[in-house]
C-alpha cells in the first residue's frame, strides 16, 4: 500500500500512521531505516507500506527523504551548532551575517567565526586623560632594596607625562624614601626622586613612548623602620589631536 500525504502539523520528533479502522499506529522509516523525523507542515510526504519492517510489525517506509520540501531557511549564528533541516531547499536560505563581525568589535585575541579579535578591554585615553592608577604602600627591611612597584605597557606611540605622588610613613624626620623610572631597562629622567616628607610629594616625567615599550616605577626606603607611599601612580597623555589617539594595553 502506497501513501501520499499532506502534512496538516510540524512534528520535529519521530510520527506514526494509522489508518482508519485498523486500531494500530505504525511507525515511519526512512530508507536507512531509521525513524522518520521533522515533518513540516504543508509539505507533501509519499509513504509505502512494509508489513515485514520494525520487526515483522510492519511500518510505513518514507519514500524518496528529499521530497521533504525545508523552502527557505536562515540560520542565525549563536553559542552552539545549529542543525540544517534535512530535504529540498529553495536556494534562498542563508546564514545571517553582520558587519560588526569585524576586528575592531572583538576583544582581543577572542576569534569568533575566523575573525580575531583586537579590541582593548581597557580605556580609550583621550587628551590629558588619566590611563592608569592606584595606590600603593610598601613596607621594606635592610634599606636601599629596590622594589618593583608598577610596570605598565602602551600599546601605542606618543608622548607622555608620567605622575606619581611620593611619601613616606613613620621613621625618622631625616629619613629619605626614593624612586625611580626606567624604560625598556634603562632609567629616565632623574635619576632619583627622594623625599623625606610624610606629605605626597608630586613628581612628573615627560617621555616618548613606542609600541612594546616597558615603563618601571622602583621605590625604596632609607631605613627599615621607613614605609614608602607611592599614590595615584599614572599615564597621562601628552599630545594633541582628535581622541581617541591610543589605549593601553594593559595595566600590570
Amino acid at each position: 500500500m502506497g501513501l501520499v500525504l499532506t502534512i496538516d502539523a510540524s512534528c520535529a520528533a519521530d510520527y506514526y500512521i494509522q489508518i482508519a479502522g485498523t486500531g494500530a499506529n505504525k511507525k515511519v522509516f526512512t530508507s536507512k531505516n531509521v525513524l522518520a523525523k521533522k515533518a513540516l507542515a504543508g509539505t507533501v510526504l509519499t509513504f509505502r507500506y512494509n508489513a515485514t519492517a520494525d520487526g515483522g510489525k510492519g511500518a510505513f517506509i518514507l519514500q524518496g527523504e528529499s521530497e521533504v520540501e525545508v523552502g527557505k531557511q536562515i540560520i542565525t549564528p549563536s553559542t552552539v551548532n545549529k542543525a540544517i533541516t534535512a530535504g529540498v531547499h529553495d536556494g534562498t536560505g542563508y546564514v545571517e551575517g553582520s558587519p560588526n563581525l569585524i576586528p575592531a568589535n572583538i576583544k582581543k585575541g577572542a576569534n569568533i567565526f575566523g575573525v580575531v579579535g583586537e579590541a582593548s578591554t581597557y580605556p580609550v585615553p583621550s587628551h590629558g586623560t588619566t590611563i592608569v592608577g592606584g595606590v600603593y604602600g610598601l613596607s621594606q627591611y635592610g634599606g636601599f632594596l629596590w622594589t618593583l612597584a608598577k610596570t605598565i605597557k602602551p600599546n601605542f606611540s606618543g608622548n607622555v607625562t608620567l605622575i606619581f605622588d611620593l611619601a613616606k610613613y613613620a621613621g625618622n624626620l631625616n629619613d629619605n624614601v626614593m624612586a625611580y623610572v626606567s624604560q625598556n631597562g634603562t632609567t629616565i629622567g632623574q635619576a632619583n626622586y627622594t623625599t623625606n616628607s610624610s606629605s605626597p610629594t608630586v613628581f612628573t616625567i615627560n617621555t616618548t613612548v613606542a609600541l612594546g615599550d616597558i615603563l618601571r616605577l622602583y621605590i625604596t626606603n632609607g631605613t627599615t623602620s621607613t614605609t614608602i607611599y607611592v599614590n595615584n601612580m599614572m599615564f597621562m597623555l601628552a599630545f594633541g589631536g582628535t581622541p581617541p589617539l591610543g589605549v593601553f594595553e594593559k595595566n600590570y
